[in-house]
């Protein structure tokens, strides 16, 4: 699993990351894998929702705390 998430040489979205950052979003990554990995013993409504939040979650660390993000049906 971790053999995933090495890279020899960061990309120019990583390099603009703090180390805290790409540890959280190494951290949500594992969940999303996990989470995925669930799905089929979930209902597909709960799947979802957990999703966007880590999909969100992930997002903000990218773009910032803040800049909004809205999620769908909101």
């Amino acid at each position: 699993e971790r053999a995933r998430q090495v890279s020899l040489v960061l990309s120019e979205e990583d390099a603009k990351l703090t180390d805290a950052d790409r540890a959280k979003r190494d951290e949500i990554e594992r969940s999303i894998r996990a989470l995925a990995d669930k799905k089929a013993k979930m209902p597909e409504v709960e799947f979802y929702r957990e999703m966007e939040k880590l999909m969100l979650d992930l997002a903000r660390i990218y773009v910032g705390e803040s800049t909004p993000i809205v999620p769908t049906g909101q």
